[in-house]
């Protein structure tokens, strides 16, 4: 089970994942043991959220949401994003969300680039 290490230094553990949200700590083992197993997404990462208690999204560096399925397909999840990534650099892509949730699918959000002058 994860804890809460409210007096600990970020920089002393930077194996570990962080995350927020109601229910993370005792979650967060499932999560840590899937994205070891894939270090490449894995140094990716940002932080993790929980949401609604059942599942994940990730945070990555780039600010990008990669929004994974619930815990109980959360392996599919990653290997559905890593083989994306390995094709496609998507963590280098400017992307707001890359939502996972729906089986065999995945829906990109391209981050929005207003034009300036006249249109």
């Amino acid at each position: 089970m994860g804890r809460v290490m409210p007096k600990a230094r970020p920089q002393d553990h930077l194996q570990l994942v962080k995350s927020i949200g109601a229910g993370g700590a005792e979650a967060v083992p499932t999560l840590d043991k899937v994205l070891t197993a894939m270090p490449d997404l894995h140094v990716e990462v940002d932080h993790a959220r929980r949401v609604a208690g059942r599942r994940w999204d990730l945070v990555l560096r780039s600010g990008a949401i990669v929004k994974l399925q619930t815990d109980e397909r959360i392996e599919t999840s990653l290997q559905t994003f890593s083989r994306l990534e390995n094709a496609g650099t998507l963590t280098r892509r400017p992307l707001v969300a890359i939502d996972l949730r729906v089986e065999g699918r995945v829906f990109l959000t391209p981050q929005n680039k207003t034009m300036g002058g006249a249109a």
